[in-house]
């Protein structure tokens, strides 16, 4: 029993020397599971590089997602223009708001014309006649529409219009021209509508001052036709030139002619004078 005991105590308090125990032994490696290279490093080189994943292809209409939808429709802030607004006119709110508007007051400059305007600077009889009628004393224009230019250009069409303004008289309805500028706030130089009966076809003077006489609906003169068709007279004219032409041409030919005569009656009598064999005979 002493024996057994011992040796049953030497094997429970000291193994033997040359065996280790389960917790100091190396892990064993399975031969079918992979080995990590972090327990090996002479491993990790024989380790296959790891192949890079493939990233899942975007079809075509993904990439046009990432950006923005096109705006449809106007951009804000604009006006549509497919609607009228004379459609809206008839509208109670519209009449209302029309009636509380309160137009604002266009700036206006009043001038002497009597000092201003000379007899001097006139180049024209007709504006040396205009000039000796009755005149007013004082005209009004808009604000920044005379310059130091314009009065220093001395344009017929600027003085005629001076002229107009200053000894017409009001028109009873305005043009359209100055009525459509009216609106666009771009009144021209001078407030009101004014003709002068009887001068520059009955334009207005506003229509005078930038040379839209023809524009005004105020005028009575003729109107340029920029497809005339040509007159009798000038088909008359036409025609005369064109036979001038051609008996100048019958002129020359004539005396292209006559100044070749001389030379074929040379050429007949020297063919004359030679008999059938080819010898001269001398007139004989």
């Amino acid at each position: 029993m002493s024996e057994q005991a011992q040796l049953s105590g030497i094997s429970q308090s000291d193994p033997q020397p040359g065996l280790q125990t389960d917790s100091q032994a190396e892990p064993q490696v399975s031969p079918v599971d992979p080995v990590d290279p972090r327990l090996d490093p002479r491993l990790a080189a024989l380790q296959p590089e790891p192949e890079p994943q493939s990233q899942p292809q975007q079809e075509p209409g993904d990439e046009l997602a990432q950006f923005p939808k096109k705006r449809r429709g106007r951009p804000p802030g604009r006006p549509n223009t497919t609607v009228r607004e004379s459609d809206y006119q008839s509208n109670p709110s519209v009449q209302l708001w029309n009636a509380a508007k309160v137009d604002r007051p266009v700036a206006a400059v009043a001038i002497n014309i009597r000092q201003a305007l000379t007899e001097a600077t006139l180049v024209h009889d007709t504006q040396r006649a205009i000039f000796r009628l009755p005149c007013r004393e004082f005209i009004y224009f808009v604000h920044g529409w005379i310059t130091a230019r314009h009065v220093a250009s001395q344009r017929p069409s600027y003085i005629n219009g001076l002229l107009i303004h200053s000894r017409g008289e009001d028109s009873p309805s305005s043009c359209a021209q100055c009525v459509e500028r009216r609106a666009k706030n771009a009144l021209g130089p001078f407030l009101t509508c004014r003709t002068l009966a009887g001068t520059f076809h009955d334009s207005c003077s506003n229509c005078k001052w930038f040379d839209n006489t023809s524009v005004c609906s105020l005028y009575t003169g003729p109107r340029p036709n920029r497809k005339r068709k040509p007159r009798e007279s000038d088909a008359l004219d036409a025609t005369a030139t064109s036979n001038s032409t051609v008996n100048s041409s019958t002129n020359i030919n004539a005396d292209a002619d006559a100044g070749a005569y001389p030379d074929n009656i040379m050429d007949a009598s020297m063919a004359a004078n030679v008999d059938t064999d080819g010898h001269q005979t001398n007139g004989q």
